[in-house]
């Protein structure tokens, strides 16, 4: 019983983590070039 528990768990975090990383991977650079815009628009010309 632990043993398939285990394994479960380690399913999901493997899962979890995964889609932790695409979220970041998508996440990020939009950040990123709002950061760069907002920079451009705030920055004396």
């Amino acid at each position: 019983m632990e043993r398939i528990f285990g394994k479960k768990t380690k399913y999901y975090l493997e899962k979890l983590r995964k889609v932790i990383r695409q979220l970041s991977e998508r996440l990020i650079p939009k950040y990123i070039r709002a950061g760069f815009f907002w920079n451009l628009v705030k920055a004396p010309h």
